[in-house]
C-alpha cells in the first residue's frame, strides 16, 4: 500500500500541511492521517473484506 495523499473525509490533498505516519498492527500496515484542514483524524488501511451494519431509523 502506498501513502496516503488525499484526507479520507474531505478529499483535501495532504501536500505539505498534514501528519502522515505509517504504523503496523500485526502484519498490516496502516497509516495514521491528520489533515489540516478539516482537523479530522482517520487510520487507513488495506483491507480484504468489511461487514458493516446500518441503523435504519422507525
Amino acid at each position: 500500500m502506498s501513502t496516503p495523499t488525499h484526507c479520507p473525509w474531505c478529499g483535501w490533498g495532504y501536500q505539505d500541511a498534514a501528519l502522515v505516519q505509517e504504523f503496523w498492527s500485526g502484519d498490516e500496515q496502516w497509516f495514521c492521517c491528520w489533515c489540516s484542514r478539516c482537523e479530522r483524524v482517520a487510520d487507513v488501511g488495506a483491507i480484504d473484506r468489511i461487514v458493516v451494519t446500518e441503523a435504519v431509523m422507525a
